[in-house]
């Protein structure tokens, strides 16, 4: 018993002592130190021969090239901090074992480009990472270069989307409306009596029509593009039959040559119009435009009563211009868009006048500047990837025209024709229809 103990206690202690130093590392959370501050491998006064040679091989190996000064000027990009010693971040914890560098290892020594979550990232260039100074180990320094050349050509690549400023595909789309538009009544004056005590002023007259607009558009997803529009309100007709003792109707100042029991009082108008429309889209929710505008109105008055009492007059307008266009868009739900927009234009009228009765025939011209102003509001659905289909109401008001109500109550054919008086109308009404894009 006496004889076995010592030889254990030596045992025991010849296991503590083999082990003692990998202990101390496992304490510290790694099993092979690479590199300790002066008070752990390297720390001793004197070193043999064997630890001298390891120590400076490894503080060679850690020397990389440095970057250059953080003081002065960089690009925007972020960078992984080198190996050396001047480095703000050090790779080397407290105890000398290597901490691990982000986003590329620790001999990772480049400039790398942040992920961007800018949408217009792919509108932009990108700035050019600076290349680092010039080291001592030209080996090293050519590595690195390449590394930064490598990653500088890599380009983020983002498509470019609905909001991108006129950058999208251009594609062709036709489409059209069916447009339900009324015209405003006439003046609230009486023109025609009877000796029952009936009166019949022009804004008795009812003014409905439908037609059918035309679209084709050269434009890109983001609405930027060209735009050529045509519709033609064949005519907004009404007709009053007024009957009753002695029908006397006001026509320019005359009285129909023999009184009657019945005449029929008939007033249109025509409305044509044709536009070629520049867009152009400022940002998500707006565009504006502008465009060359033709717009044709032509009336006609007559009163109608029997061979000796029939009158006719007519008046035509041509507006000649050019027009500046609003547009907001708005998506609510899931492929619905709220739209809604405003015009103005400003035009050259030129404006015709022509009366016929039995024993007269006159006429009478002149140009005048004149203006419009239009408006809308809609919905579209996006049906089909290619397809929408559109809803809402718009309006035009036309200023400086010369209409057939205001040339009867104002002009006075006994003493010639003058030149047209001017007025305003509006038309406006609900339209639906489609656009198809290819």
């Amino acid at each position: 018993m006496s004889a076995i103990r010592p030889q254990t206690a030596s045992f025991t202690f010849a296991i503590l002592t083999l082990f003692a130093a990998a202990a101390w590392g496992q304490q510290n959370g790694t099993d092979t130190s690479v590199y300790e501050s002066d008070n752990v491998v390297f720390g001793a006064d004197s070193l043999s021969g064997t630890d001298l040679l390891q120590k400076t091989s490894l503080e060679s190996d850690i020397e990389k090239p440095t970057l250059p000064d953080p003081q002065k000027p960089s690009n925007d990009y972020g960078q992984i901090d080198s190996l050396s010693g001047s480095s703000s971040k050090p790779l080397v914890d407290k105890n000398g074992y290597f901490i691990a560098a982000g986003g590329g290892g620790i001999w990772k020594d480049v400039t790398v480009e942040p992920q961007r979550s800018d949408r217009w990232a792919s509108l932009t260039k990108p700035a050019v990472a600076k290349k680092p100074k010039a080291t001592q180990e030209s080996g090293q320094a050519e590595s690195v270069l390449d590394s930064i050349e490598d990653t500088a050509a890599v380009q983020p690549s983002q498509p470019v989307d609905f909001g991108s400023l006129g950058q999208s595909k251009l594609r062709l789309r036709v489409g059209f409306d069916v447009l339900a538009f009324e015209r405003s009544s006439g003046e609230n004056t009486v023109f025609a009596t009877d000796d029952d005590g009936g009166e019949v002023a022009f804004n008795d007259f009812d003014f409905s029509e439908g037609t059918a607009r035309f679209f084709i558009q050269f434009m890109g997803d983001d609405q930027s593009g060209l735009e050529l529009t045509f519709y033609d309100f064949n005519s907004f007709s009404s007709t009053i039959e007024a009957d009753g003792d002695n029908v006397m109707p006001l026509f320019f100042q005359a009285l129909p040559a023999t009184p009657s029991a019945s005449f029929d009082l008939n007033y249109s108008s025509r409305l044509k119009n044709i536009e070629l429309n520049y867009w152009i889209r400022q940002n998500q929710l707006q565009r504006s435009g502008w465009g060359l505008r033709y717009i044709n109105l032509d009336e006609s008055f007559n009163v109608v009563g029997g061979f000796n009492n029939t009158l006719f007059s007519r008046t035509d307008n041509d507006f000649w211009g050019a027009h500046r266009m609003w547009e907001r868009r708005r998506p609510i739900i899931n492929r619905v868009t709220l739209t809604g927009g405003a015009d103005a234009g400003l035009y050259l009228n030129r404006a015709v006048i022509d009366v016929d009765t039995l024993n007269i025939d006159d006429s009478s011209d002149a140009n005048n500047i004149a203006g419009t102003l239009g408006f809308n509001l809609g919905v579209e659905y996006l049906a089909a990837d290619h397809v929408t289909l559109r809803f809402g109401y718009e309006g035009l008001g036309i200023f400086g025209a010369a209409l057939g109500s205001t040339q009867s109550l104002d002009q006075n054919i006994f003493d010639g024709l003058d030149d047209p008086e001017l007025g305003s109308v509006y038309f406006g009404g609900f339209y639906f229809g489609a656009i198809a894009a290819f």
